[in-house]
């Protein structure tokens, strides 16, 4: 039990550390390509939009980290900061397919796929980029894989803890979404 809170605590850090800096600080290159292009970021968003989405974003992970570590380590699980965790990350994967991966696949509208080239366009990138200009970058992939991760390690520590009902009970609410 230690081991998947320790683990799933030490996910939560590099996710929000990652949300936190992409925006703010050059990341080193890979392969002669930046993994985010500060100068394209700055030019494309407003400072003040910058920092509310780091104020939320911040508030919303950091908080689940928090109380991660608070009723981790302590042993405790109460079910609403379960729905807690799975509200909030189930949102963050939600609006990451909505933003990037349904528009790689599907389509987007030619001002979506100017912009993403305009600020992702000179950095690094996993997926092949001509799916119509929309394409995450590594970035936005390690963090979407991190997601991912979070929430498997949630619905672990939620099984182990407490059992199948409150899993159950857990993918209600993750439906809702």
């Amino acid at each position: 039990m230690t081991f998947l809170i320790v683990t799933l605590v030490a996910v939560q850090v590099v996710l929000l550390a990652l949300l936190v800096l992409r925006d703010w600080i050059q990341l080193p290159a890979v392969g002669g390509k930046k993994l985010n292009d500060i100068e394209a970021i700055w030019q494309e968003n407003t400072r003040a939009s910058l920092v509310f989405v780091i104020v939320v974003e911040s508030l919303f992970v950091g908080g689940a980290l928090l109380g991660t570590a608070w009723f981790g380590f302590r042993h405790q699980m109460p079910e609403a900061f379960v729905h807690y965790l799975v509200l909030v990350y189930g949102i963050f994967m939600y609006e990451s397919i909505a933003t990037w991966y349904k528009p790689m696949i599907f389509g987007s509208s030619s001002d979506a796929a100017a912009k993403c080239k305009r600020v992702y366009g000179q950095t690094h990138h996993i997926f092949f980029r001509d799916f119509d200009g929309v394409c995450p970058n590594t970035v936005y992939v390690v963090i979407h894989f991190l997601l991912l991760l979070t929430i498997a390690l949630i619905f672990l520590w939620a099984y182990e803890f407490i059992g199948e009902q409150l899993v159950l009970e857990v993918l209600d609410t993750a439906a809702l979404l």
